[in-house]
């Protein structure tokens, strides 16, 4: 092994290994909050939940949102089952519908998804919701499972929040971060790379819904963790500055806090920025963006892969569950897509999407590109540079309908969580637009580079 490659492997070994040490034991005194500390709170919460769907159908002016209630009623679910008396064993188990005091039978190997009580399975009934509002105030439970598959970093978060709130002001707390963090962001972005750039990331972002997601603690909290990460690039990138140790921890965290919503995101909208970045800072050229693109990309799925199958070893090893295995076959229901055809997926993906969306997009793309045309009528654009420039864009363009056809299963059933990923796509396009109308090549001559 050449020493120029050891130094950076053990960097990024040590990183990890903290990353691991920090998860553990965060999870580990979160959960040592004794439940009748939160009890009230998660009452309430479940008093809120009753009084909706599984899916919440909200009417848009411009489109019908859906938000996906079975993801937080499962998070809550577990918060509740947490045995504060063992919390290291809480932290790997994640049970759910657990109650130390009632006698319970136990799986420890649920497949396709995770099932209510069967006293609260009723057909066209919001099964996991009456089973929490029932374990809330006083069932009795019979039956409890595990779902150790994921790490359920959000416990960090919403355990201390559920000391003094319930569910309903949680979401105004995730409404008053998004909308803290999406100015800030459009702040930065727009002094470090052009205001169009800013408008660009705001358009997509708001393609996406996300003041309307705040409302699922779920998927509010990757667009959160996207947010800040893509502020702080901004704020700390210098040139030549090594970027891939941020990506291996982002992906890392993304993990520990994600269930499976939209995770690319954390991924390629922060790198799109740092692209942008080496281009008009930096002048660099298509090799060295092609090259920064897959080595930031695949440091940031080692470090989301990595995270995930360390969790399942953790519990292997401590308590003998053969969740590997489990979990790789979980892997392959969620990429199957036999009796899904592509276009009924997509079909799905973009109704939820809206086409009001994609006009409006499609407007204002124009009118950047052409108001960019008029700015640059008397500069030389080097479209032969732009080209070679672009082949990242492109392909963070096309990655959210590739995701479509491998994970087709889970994008078939979860479209309200799929469609948010096209936010990429949008805001790729708008970058394509401006990059071929020399937006980001075409510098006014205060800003050219001294010889």
């Amino acid at each position: 092994m050449k020493p120029s490659f050891f130094k950076p492997f053990l960097t990024y070994l040590g990183m990890f290994f903290a990353c691991m040490c920090a998860y553990l034991i965060v999870l580990t005194c979160v959960n040592c909050i004794p439940k009748n500390w939160i009890a009230k709170n998660l009452q309430k919460s479940s008093e809120v939940l009753i009084q909706e769907n599984e899916k919440q159908i909200i009417p848009l002016p411009h489109k019908t949102e859906v938000l996906f209630n079975y993801s937080d009623v499962l998070m809550l679910n577990l918060i509740a089952s947490v045995d504060a008396s063992h919390p290291f064993e809480s932290t790997l188990l994640s049970r759910k519908s657990y109650l130390p005091e009632q006698e319970q039978t136990l799986d420890t190997t649920p497949t396709e998804s995770i099932p209510a009580n069967e006293q609260y399975l009723e057909p066209n009934k919001n099964c996991l919701i009456r089973e929490f509002y029932g374990m809330m105030h006083g069932d009795t439970l019979t039956h409890s499972s595990e779902y150790a598959r994921y790490w359920h970093g959000h416990q960090v978060l919403l355990r201390p929040l559920l000391l003094f709130l319930d569910l309903h002001g949680i979401r105004i707390f995730l409404l008053l971060a998004m909308a803290i963090l999406f100015v800030a962001f459009c702040i930065v972005a727009g002094k470090r790379l052009g205001i169009c750039t800013a408008l660009a990331f705001a358009m997509g972002l708001l393609s996406a819904s996300i003041f309307t997601l705040t409302r699922s603690i779920n998927e509010s909290l990757l667009f959160l963790f996207t947010l800040a990460s893509m502020i702080f690039l901004l704020c700390r990138y210098t040139k030549g500055k090594k970027a891939g140790i941020f990506f291996f921890i982002m992906g890392s965290i993304i993990n520990f806090f994600d269930l499976l919503t939209s995770p690319i995101l954390g991924c390629l909208l922060p790198l799109t920025l740092l692209l942008l970045c080496k281009i008009k800072e930096e002048n660099a050229n298509g090799k060295e963006l092609l090259q920064t693109y897959l080595s930031c990309g695949l440091l940031w799925l080692a470090g989301y892969g990595f995270t995930w199958l360390t969790k399942w070893l953790f519990v292997d090893v401590f308590f003998g569950r053969n969740l590997t295995l489990q979990a790789f076959g979980q892997i392959g229901l969620r990429s199957e897509g036999g009796s899904f055809p592509l276009l009924v997926v997509f079909d799905r993906v973009s109704f939820l999407l809206g086409t009001t969306t994609l006009v409006v997009n499609g407007v204002i793309c124009a009118i950047l590109g052409i108001i960019q045309l008029i700015r640059n009528r008397k500069n030389s654009i080097p479209y032969a540079r732009i080209c070679l420039t672009s082949l990242p864009f492109l392909m963070s363009f096309l990655i959210p309908f590739l995701w479509c056809v491998i994970i087709r299963n889970h994008s078939f059933f979860h479209p309200f969580f799929t469609y948010r990923l096209f936010s990429i796509s949008i805001i790729q396009f708008y970058v394509l637009i401006l990059h071929f109308t020399g937006y980001y090549t075409c510098m006014e001559p205060k800003q050219l580079p001294e010889k």
